[in-house]
């Protein structure tokens, strides 16, 4: 309804967007981005949930210039870093991946999913002690995230530290 009353607000559009992907469209949610990006080609959240669609969509060079928009236009952005960073990991570029990673750690030092992302691209890189710290961070802050958990398992099986392996694991 809001976006009937002011059709020129790209944020709205968003809003749409967010709502439509939290409920599993993934195609209404892209049509409203391209409306709000019509309006607004440099919308930073946009940019980022289109980017996030298109990764989970297997749209990989697409989710690429999305992100290099984003972060061309908005460098701090912590979404399009972190993005950037999981898509360098998928292309098992864990070094590249930690550059932007870093830098997303910077702007946000306590977010628990750029903690994960660099424990899992250390872990990628075969550093298990920088993995094990940013891993322990994640599970300090939210013990529940079963992603952080299983990594921080791997990072103590690394280090031959299996009683922190297994509690861990558990």
């Amino acid at each position: 309804r809001a976006v009937e009353l002011k059709q020129d607000d790209p944020r709205l559009y968003y809003y749409l967007a967010f709502a439509y992907d939290e409920l599993g469209e993934g195609d209404r949610a892209e049509q409203a981005l391209a409306q709000g990006l019509a309006l607004n080609p440099t919308h930073a959240e946009s940019l980022s949930l289109s980017a996030h669609i298109q990764m989970l969509r297997g749209r990989i060079e697409q989710a690429r210039q999305t992100l290099a928009l984003l972060l061309e236009n908005h460098p701090g952005s912590l979404e399009g870093l972190f993005l950037q960073g999981q898509l360098e990991m998928l292309n098992f570029d864990a070094q590249k991946a930690l550059e932007y990673l870093n830098r997303a750690h910077q702007l946000a030092p306590n977010d628990v999913d750029t903690l994960i992302a660099l424990g899992q691209a250390n872990l990628m890189l075969q550093r298990a002690t920088a993995a094990r710290k940013a891993l322990n961070r994640a599970v300090n802050l939210d013990a529940t995230q079963a992603t952080a958990q299983l990594a921080l398992g791997w990072a103590c099986l690394f280090e031959n530290d299996l009683a922190a392996a297994e509690g861990a694991f558990t």
